[in-house]
C-alpha cells in the first residue's frame, strides 16, 4: 500500500511539473505571437 501511494504521488508530481513546464512554454509563445501580431498590425495601420 505504501509503495503504491509513493508511485501515485511521484506520478502526480511529475504530471504537475509537466503541466507547469508546458504551460510556461505556452504562455511565452502566446506572448511572442501577440507581440509579432501587434507589430505587424501597427505597421499596417501606420502605412
Amino acid at each position: 500500500m505504501q509503495n503504491r501511494f509513493t508511485t501515485r504521488n511521484q506520478w502526480f508530481t511529475e504530471t504537475i511539473e509537466t503541466i507547469r513546464t508546458s504551460g510556461l512554454t505556452l504562455i511565452i509563445s502566446t506572448i511572442r505571437f501577440f507581440k509579432t501580431f501587434t507589430a505587424e498590425f501597427g505597421f499596417k495601420v501606420s502605412m
